[in-house]
């Protein structure tokens, strides 16, 4: 008998898009409290969807760690509506997950999108008094120092 020399089933490539990316499926869980819709600044009106972030809040607890997450996307796609599981995940663990969506580029060209993240940082100073604010500033050097001197003049006023 002839056998072929590799086996192999077929193999099918789609183009994919951020939208037919699956996602984990959102546990939701029984310790955590979760605000959503939340404006972190006013603007333009037609911006109003994006200047909202979702908190996530370990219930039970007083003095948690926070994280801020941008989403990813080079700045162009995404939004917070992708990632309760995440906001789930973080705030079962007990520390508070703050999800802000941003204005995208091309509409809104750069530094927009790092301006609208620094303004959702700064209502972090909204959270329970004692939380710690832990941050990912990879974007650039000066992101975490932006941040910084928002949060400084927000708890002086």
């Amino acid at each position: 008998e002839e056998r072929p020399w590799i086996y192999s089933n077929p193999v099918y490539l789609e183009k994919t898009s951020l939208l037919s990316t699956p996602l984990p499926n959102a546990v939701e869980a029984p310790n955590v409290e979760v605000k959503k819709d939340l404006t972190y600044v006013e603007g333009n009106p037609e911006d109003a969807p994006k200047h909202k972030l979702d908190l996530y809040l370990p219930k039970g607890t007083s003095n948690a760690p926070v994280l801020l997450f941008a989403h990813g996307g080079a700045w162009r796609y995404g939004d917070r509506w992708q990632y309760p599981p995440l906001g789930h995940r973080i705030a079962r663990e007990g520390i508070i997950a703050v999800i802000p969506s941003y204005r995208l580029a091309p509409k809104h060209p750069h530094p927009a999108q790092i301006e609208d993240v620094l303004d959702a940082g700064g209502a972090l100073a909204a959270l329970p008094a004692g939380a710690t604010v832990v941050m990912h500033a990879t974007v650039a050097p000066e992101f975490a120092i932006r941040l910084g001197a928002r949060l400084e003049r927000i708890q002086e006023s």
